[in-house]
């Protein structure tokens, strides 16, 4: 699949190194990955990935931190559209700067 862009990981990587490795790892399996649904998905991340209605959001090292992505299965691209921690993602104030994502 194609990563719509790199830029978010590498600049949440600076702030949290901690995940540097986690990332980095989601990155190469979605990117060497064919998926074509959630069930794909959910083959390969089970229970680290959930939906909310527009988009995805996956567990990243041990759910300590959230990253929420559009997928347009289509095309084969992934909008990476926030990296946060959990606690970020729990206030739920990232679904207002992407009102077209929830």
């Amino acid at each position: 699949m194609r990563i719509i862009s790199r830029r978010p990981i590498e600049t949440f990587k600076i702030k949290h190194p901690d995940c540097s490795e986690s990332l980095e790892n989601w990155y190469k399996t979605i990117h060497k990955g064919y998926f074509g649904n959630l069930m794909d998905l959910k083959g390969t991340f089970g229970n680290s990935v959930d939906v909310v209605v527009k988009g995805y959001v996956f567990d990243i090292s041990g759910n300590k931190y959230r990253l929420a992505a559009s997928f347009h299965f289509n095309a084969q691209t992934v909008y990476i559209r926030e990296i946060m921690t959990h606690a970020e993602y729990s206030k739920e104030s990232w679904k207002k700067r992407h009102q077209d994502f929830h």
